[in-house]
């Protein structure tokens, strides 16, 4: 009987000891996992402001474009913003116009319902010169918007 009950408490002992090693691991390998979404998302953003400095300091268009898809991909159009305007004012690259516009609509419609007339003044007027400055370059992204703006 006492064999028995010895034999019983070194099982529970080894249990013990089995599930905590277990849970330990689980804990490491969170951790783990973690660790490496931190240091791929500090990657990213690391890469994208390095992106971000080369268009602002060199005018880069072909960076630009990487970054525009990237922010139009993911609706952070407030961010794009102000890349847009340097992009548009400092280099004068035509494309950038529209997206200076399309930022400018999209970030007030998201505020206003999709409402155009939403806009204070001084917007709608910056909506139109950048608009018009793409309309007059042929950029055809700005003949949709123009027509999407004056649909609403």
């Amino acid at each position: 009987m006492e064999k028995t009950n010895i034999l019983n408490k070194v099982i529970i002992v080894i249990l013990v000891i089995v599930l905590f090693l277990l849970f330990s691991c689980s804990e490491k390998n969170k951790e783990s996992i973690n660790d490496k979404y931190f240091t791929i998302k500090t990657h990213e953003l690391m890469e994208r402001q390095f992106k971000i400095n080369k268009v602002i300091v060199d005018g880069d268009s072909v960076i630009y474009d990487e970054l525009r898809i990237y922010y139009m991909d993911n609706a952070e159009l407030i961010e794009f913003l102000g890349i847009a305007l340097i992009m548009a004012n400092k280099y004068d690259y035509t494309i950038a116009y529209h997206d200076v516009a399309y930022a400018l609509y999209h970030a007030n419609s998201a505020f206003s319902s999709k409402n155009p007339n939403a806009y204070d003044t001084a917007t709608r007027k910056m909506f139109n010169d950048y608009l018009n400055v793409a309309l007059k370059r042929n950029c055809p992204n700005a003949i949709d918007l123009k027509e999407w703006y004056e649909s609403k």
